[in-house]
């Protein structure tokens, strides 16, 4: 693994700092009773506030935010939750007290979101009920599509301008760190099929059938994917912490293209 960063040992650790495995705190509301938990990355008086709202796979953005250009003016405030995504519907959780208590930190994190008025909230989720084998059924997709078509209308009615970032992709019961590790000799055999591997995400449907100028959206999953295959390995680095969320060291790589997309979502407010 002379070639490859973070080892695959190094890379089961390899979290965004938002996680307590890395900074000490962990700034997600946890199940089941989902409190509101709120932490500051960046300067504190940062002369552009980013709001990060979502759940673990927005807290993946992390990184990526602390590596753009200019990154030493953002004020990072993080609103996430462990699993419960932002959409104001009612998830499938383990429990029916968790999947109404991540209904109403939902309903909590985005009125204060909204209230605190960033320059630009930034939104990314998994739906944790979702895998390859188990999609959404059509009524499920429609309630998130409604779930989150209130989030951001709720942002946008308060006149917060919103970068909504698709979903990576997800190896599902590939733990890629470990993947890697078991096929030294080849890697690629952790590598998956594209079509498998990216799920529908409803918040990419919302964004377009929304039609509003404060609201944006950004795919880069063409940087993991390419056409046909996702690589756990990309251009040297391994993509993924574990089997789902892409390492704190991959998203640093993919600042530049997030970066590109915050510049363009902030062109119309003056910041």
């Amino acid at each position: 693994f002379e070639d490859v960063i973070p080892i695959p040992a190094l890379a089961a650790k390899d979290w965004s700092p938002a996680f307590a495995e890395v900074s000490g705190r962990d700034c997600r509301a946890l199940p089941n009773a989902y409190w509101m938990r709120t932490c500051v990355f960046g300067r504190p008086h940062g002369r552009v506030h980013i709001a990060m709202l979502g759940n673990s796979h927005a807290d993946q953005w992390l990184p990526a935010l602390q590596a753009i250009a200019g990154a030493d003016e953002l004020r990072v405030v993080t609103r996430v939750a462990s699993r419960c995504a932002a959409a104001n519907t009612r998830q499938v959780l383990p429990t029916a007290l968790a999947s109404e208590r991540c209904q109403r930190w939902v309903q909590e994190a985005v009125h204060e979101t909204a209230r605190s008025h960033p320059d630009l909230v930034v939104m990314s989720d998994r739906i944790s009920s979702v895998s390859r084998d188990h999609p959404l059924s059509p009524a499920e997709y429609r309630a998130y599509v409604a779930g989150y078509r209130w989030t951001l209308r709720t942002l946008a009615d308060a006149g917060v301008r919103v970068l909504v970032v698709r979903d990576t992709p997800t190896p599902g019961d590939v733990d890629v760190p470990e993947c890697v590790a078991e096929n030294e000799d080849d890697p690629s055999r952790c590598d998956g099929v594209r079509s498998s591997w990216v799920l529908p995400d409803p918040t990419m449907d919302v964004v377009r059938q929304m039609h509003d100028d404060l609201i944006t959206s950004v795919d880069l999953n063409d940087h993991i994917c390419g056409p046909e295959r996702c690589t756990v390995i990309t251009g040297g680095v391994i993509t993924y912490v574990d089997a789902s969320h892409i390492s704190a060291t991959y998203s640093r790589t993919l600042g530049p293209y997030l970066g590109a997309a915050i510049k363009a979502a902030l062109a119309g407010s003056g910041s």
